[in-house]
C-alpha cells in the first residue's frame, strides 16, 4: 500500500468520524448508536494497520487471499450490526406496546371517573 493510498484511508476515515460525532452533537444520533458507528468508523482503517496480520492469519487458515478474510470478517460485522440493531428494534416495539397499553388503561379509567362524576 502507498503513501497516498494511506494518506487518502486517513482523509476518509476522519471526515468519515467528523460526520458520526457531528450527526451525535445535532442531536441526529442518539448515544446508543453512537459508539456502535466509532466502532466502525475505527475499524476500517484498522484493516490497511493490520493488513499483514491479516495476510499471515489468512495464511494461517489456508484462505487463497487475504481480501476474502477481510470479506467474511465484514460480513460477521455486519451480522452483529443487524444483531444488535433487531435487539435495539425489539426493546422499543415492547416498551411502545407497553407504554399504549398503560395509555389504555388510563383512557378507561378516565371515563368510568366521569361516569361516576356525572
Amino acid at each position: 500500500m502507498t503513501v497516498e493510498h494511506i494518506i487518502l484511508l486517513a482523509v476518509l476515515f476522519a471526515m468519515s468520524l467528523f460526520v458520526v460525532i457531528k450527526m451525535f452533537v445535532k442531536r441526529r444520533l442518539r448515544e446508543v448508536y453512537i459508539v456502535t458507528w466509532v466502532v466502525v468508523t475505527c475499524a476500517i482503517p484498522s484493516i490497511v494497520i493490520f493488513y499483514p496480520s491479516i495476510q499471515q492469519i489468512s495464511k494461517f487458515l489456508k484462505i487463497g487471499s487475504p481480501f476474502n478474510l477481510i470479506v467474511v470478517i465484514g460480513f460477521i460485522g455486519v451480522y452483529l450490526l443487524f444483531l444488535h440493531f433487531s435487539i435495539i428494534y425489539s426493546t422499543h416495539q415492547m416498551r411502545l406496546k407497553n407504554a399504549i397499553q398503560q395509555l389504555a388503561i388510563l383512557e378507561d379509567e378516565i371515563n368510568q371517573i366521569k361516569k361516576n362524576a356525572e
